[in-house]
């Protein structure tokens, strides 16, 4: 049996020290994470953990076969007093080596902004890593995904070419793992057709997929945009999500079969 988490860390791990220690006791082998902040040089970032977290991660779990694709890259003064670019993108973790891995973008290619003066975040790069893990059972894919962002978390153009990006990039690749913050709800059009191809595994289970304690207003409290979705082949014997405090968004927690 396998153990798989899905997270949206905020923020290259604003809560670091609360989710690595909580990732690190689930023992998982597969870990899919969004919103990862990697400096474009050692120094001087050393003095802001949350720059380290990857490194930081992969030593307390021992996870040390991983893969990071930088999907934009920011100056950032507020949260860490610098200038220098950093790159915030998706990643996976694996126990097993990662045979290879390839990266598509749905619709813009990586770009710079500064974060002070960003005011279109709907332009963001985005995109679906996929890595080819050799588990001791058989291969198995797992991909990953930070979804278009938009003022809401409905159906639009954008999310529309994003999710025929995901079905045409998984559609044969079995057993096959697809996680993320899609950042479209689980009622939209676009989930539904996923749902076509792909096992959605927590449909119906969860009532919001944001950590409310993080989050006032709007609809989060009934929004659901983090998902876990499977092919049909792969072995669900327990899916569940858990309201500790170690993100903005509530970690999805897998355990299953090949």
């Amino acid at each position: 049996m396998y153990k798989y988490i899905q997270s949206n860390v905020w923020f290259g791990g604003k809560l670091h020290e609360k989710l690595i220690p909580f990732i690190k006791n689930e023992q998982p082998d597969f870990v899919a994470l969004q919103e990862v902040i990697m400096p474009r040089a050692v120094s001087p970032y050393t003095a802001h953990p949350a720059l380290d977290f990857l490194h930081n991660l992969k030593q307390a779990t021992g996870l040390m076969h991983s893969v990071f694709v930088p999907e934009t890259g920011f100056s950032d003064k507020t949260h860490y007093d610098n200038e220098n670019l950093v790159d915030m993108g998706v990643a996976i973790l694996s126990k097993f080596p990662i045979k290879s891995y390839s990266y598509i973008n749905y619709i813009h290619e990586y770009q710079t902004f500064v974060w002070e003066t960003m005011d279109r975040w709907d332009i963001m790069p985005k995109g679906l890593l996929t890595a080819h893990i050799n588990t001791p059972n058989k291969p198995l894919y797992v991909a990953t995904t930070h979804g278009v962002w938009g003022t809401d978390d409905k159906d639009n153009a954008d999310r529309d070419i994003m999710i025929d990006c995901l079905l045409k990039e998984t559609r044969g690749k079995t057993p096959l793992l697809l996680s993320g913050d899609l950042n479209i709800d689980q009622q939209s059009q676009g989930i539904g057709r996923l749902e076509e191809q792909l096992v959605n595994v927590f449909k119906g289970k969860l009532k919001t997929s944001f950590n409310m304690r993080h989050k006032s207003g709007g609809t989060f409290d009934q929004s659901v945009v983090d998902f876990i979705f499977a092919t049909k082949d792969i072995k669900i014997i327990k899916a569940y999500s858990t309201n500790e405090d170690v993100s903005d968004h509530l970690p999805l927690l897998l355990e299953f079969e090949l």
